[in-house]
């Protein structure tokens, strides 16, 4: 009895925090987070004790153009290494004009390309404790991707999806970031 007792204990504890190792799940309920892949590296929101938001979710205005955005922040303390995900496209038929009806993404996909505002586009930064570590990279016209929405719970906010880009930076290296999900509640406008 006493060794089951610590088997279990063992295999709970293992599996609680293998969690960190895994991508996310897509529960459809807000509940599930978001998560990617970074060259094959799993990299979900990670920020403790620094008073940040690890993680992004928004439909929101710029000027007269709905937009909607997610992303997630890793901070590694031990190296200060920070790493941050964005995915962001602008003209969301999200509201009826004339009626203001709220209006479903889900079905929804939308192809990344050139970087900057207001376009639509993928973003993968990395930065350290000092300047010459940091990196910006971003997708264009033709190194790009796409964000897919899987589920749009309007009465609920909640919003589901898949999204996947290749980024480019300065120097020309190329960055894949594949199996990114995501499953929140939005902070909506």
């Amino acid at each position: 009895m006493k060794y089951s007792i610590i088997l279990f204990t063992f295999f709970f504890f293992f599996s609680c925090s293998s969690n960190s190792n895994q991508l996310t799940k897509i529960n459809n309920d807000g509940t599930g987070g978001v998560s990617c892949k970074v060259d094959g590296e799993i990299l979900r929101p990670k920020v403790s004790g620094l008073g940040l938001t690890s993680n992004y979710f928004k439909i929101g205005f710029n000027g007269d153009t709905t937009y909607f955005a997610v992303g997630l922040l890793n901070i590694n303390a031990t190296n200060e290494r920070f790493r941050s995900i964005k995915v962001q496209v602008y003209d969301v038929a999200f509201q009826n004009p004339i009626t203001f009806e709220k209006l479903s993404l889900q079905g929804n996909v939308y192809q990344l390309g050139d970087y900057g505002d207001p376009s639509d586009y993928g973003q993968f930064k990395t930065f350290g404790k000092y300047e010459d570590n940091e990196k910006l990279f971003t997708t264009s016209e033709i190194i790009n991707g796409e964000i897919t929405i899987t589920h749009h719970d309007i009465k609920n906010f909640v919003i589901s999806g898949t999204f996947w880009f290749d980024a480019i930076n300065e120097n020309g290296e190329i960055i894949e970031i594949r199996e990114g999900r995501f499953d929140k509640i939005l902070s909506s406008f």
